[in-house]
């Protein structure tokens, strides 16, 4: 009887674990989506469908070091950036998510952006922290950087 418990404790934990890796899975598979959101609401320069993938409270640091916070603010800031770049096109790969909580998560990749067809502009890396409300995934926080000593 005793090893009868044991053993149902045991598979109810591993039973669990898959569980959890299985949301932990379906969660990054939608970020991975929310990351091409990103890109193709941008490449559109559509700058409402860009701050609707924020939180109400976002921010959005760009590479100047300067912060954009409230997602109305992020709508604001992509607008003019799409008036005065009309040329301007993203391209982006994510290289991790993890998870700090089931709603809480960090991810990062490498993001590029051109001004023109073969104009190359810059390329760095991002780090976001997002949450779900609802079963909806936002963006909390968005770094863009260039790192110091890029490597080829």
């Amino acid at each position: 009887m005793r090893c009868s418990i044991l053993v149902l404790v045991y598979l109810l934990l591993v039973g669990t674990n898959a569980l959890a890796a299985d949301a932990e899975s379906e969660a990054a598979v939608q970020i991975g989506q929310l990351n091409e959101a990103y890109v193709t609401a941008f490449n559109r320069r559509d700058a409402a469908k860009v701050g609707a993938l924020f939180g109400e409270d976002g921010d959005f640091t760009l590479l100047t070091g300067d912060t954009i916070g409230g997602r109305d603010s992020i709508t604001a800031a992509h607008a003019s950036f799409f008036a005065g770049n009309p040329q301007a096109k993203i391209s982006g790969e994510q290289t991790s998510c993890r998870f700090l909580l089931p709603t809480i998560a960090i991810a990062t990749g490498k993001w590029e952006v051109k001004h023109g067809p073969s104009e190359f502009s810059a390329a760095g890396v991002w780090a976001t922290v997002l949450k779900r409300t609802e079963g909806t995934w936002k963006y909390e926080a968005m770094r863009l950087m260039v790192p110091e000593n890029p490597s080829p």
